[in-house]
C-alpha cells in the first residue's frame, strides 16, 4: 500500500507538472496578428502596432502605432514620411485621440495611451479588457477628407504580461478597424502569488497553534519556539513584499489572507509571553 501510494503521488506530481509546463508554454508564444478593415474608396493604410507598457493602477496601456510609407519585397516599409498627411484616430470608449500624420514629419511612429476595464483588486486574477477601434482619413485641402481602409498587423507581446487581440463583434464603418484587447498575468505570476498567500495562510495556523498549545500547558515555553514566532511576526511581511507585479496594499487577497495572517502570528506570539509571564521559563 505504500508504494502504491507513492506511486500515485509520483503520478500526480507529474501531470501537475506537464500541465504546468503547457500552460507556461502557451503564454510564452507571443504572435503577430494582422486585422484588415472594410475596403475604403481609397487604397489603405498598413500599421504595425506595438503594445509598449501597461499599468494596471492607471488602467492604461501605452500603444505605439508605425506607419508605413511604402512596400518592398519583403513586405511593408517602415520609417520614411508617408506620401500624404492623414489624421489616426484611435477611441477606445471613453476617449478619442486624434494624432496628425504629415508628410513634412521626420518619423510615422506615435505613442498613445489607451483606457482599460479592469480591477486590481482582484490580484492575482485581474484581467483588463478593453474594445479599440482604429480609424484613418486621408487630409487634403482640395477635397474633403476620406475614410481610408486599414490593415494593421499587433504583436502580442507585452512585457510581464499576457496579451490577447482579436476582431472585435462590434460593427466596424467608415473603414474603421474594431479590435478586442484582453490582458492577464501570466500563469507563473499566478501560481507563484498563490503559493504565497497560502504560505501566509499556513504561517499564520502554525503560529496560533504554537501559541495556543503553550498558553494551555500542552507544551513547555522554549527559547526556540520564541525565536520562531518572532521570526514568523516578519516573514509574513517579507513574503507580502516579494509578491511579483508589487500590487498596492489592500487588494483582496490581503484582505482575506495577508492581514489576517499577520493578526494570526503576533496572537500566536502574545499567547506564548502571557504563557511565559505566568509560568517563568522552562515551565
Amino acid at each position: 500500500m505504500r508504494a502504491r501510494r507513492i506511486a500515485l503521488v509520483a503520478v500526480l506530481c507529474i501531470v501537475a507538472y506537464a500541465v504546468a509546463f503547457f500552460i507556461l508554454k502557451r503564454d510564452a508564444n507571443n504572435r503577430e496578428e494582422t486585422f484588415t478593415s472594410a475596403p475604403a474608396g481609397m487604397a489603405g493604410i498598413t500599421l504595425y502596432v506595438d503594445q509598449v507598457a501597461f499599468d494596471p493602477l492607471r488602467q492604461a496601456i501605452d500603444v505605439r502605432f508605425d506607419l508605413a510609407s511604402g512596400s518592398t519585397a519583403r513586405g511593408p516599409r517602415y520609417g520614411p514620411a508617408p506620401i500624404r498627411d492623414l489624421e489616426l484616430s484611435t477611441d477606445d470608449g471613453d476617449s478619442e485621440q486624434v494624432v496628425a500624420i504629415h508628410r513634412s514629419d521626420p518619423g510615422t511612429s506615435h505613442l498613445v495611451s489607451l483606457d482599460v476595464h479592469g480591477a486590481i483588486a482582484a490580484y492575482p486574477f485581474d484581467r483588463y479588457r478593453s474594445e479599440i477601434r482604429i480609424s484613418a482619413r486621408d487630409v487634403n485641402a482640395r477635397v474633403a477628407s476620406r475614410p481610408i481602409s486599414i490593415r494593421a498587423t499587433v504583436w502580442e507581446g507585452l512585457p510581464g504580461w499576457v496579451s490577447s487581440v482579436r476582431p472585435s463583434p462590434a460593427a466596424q464603418s467608415d473603414s474603421a478597424l474594431a479590435l478586442a484587447l484582453t490582458v492577464r498575468r501570466p500563469f507563473a505570476v499566478v501560481a507563484f502569488a498563490a503559493i504565497v498567500y497560502a504560505l501566509m495562510a499556513i504561517i499564520g495556523v502554525c503560529s496560533l497553534c504554537i501559541g495556543g498549545l503553550v498558553f494551555a500547558r500542552v507544551r513547555k515555553v522554549e527559547s526556540t519556539i520564541v525565536g520562531a514566532l518572532v521570526t514568523m511576526v516578519f516573514s509574513v511581511a517579507i513574503l507580502r513584499t516579494i509578491l511579483p507585479g508589487s500590487p498596492p496594499i489592500g487588494v483582496t487577497a490581503d484582505l482575506v489572507i495577508f492581514l489576517w495572517a499577520e493578526v494570526a502570528v503576533i496572537v500566536g506570539l502574545c499567547l506564548l509571553v502571557t504563557a511565559w509571564v505566568k509560568r517563568g521559563p522552562g515551565m
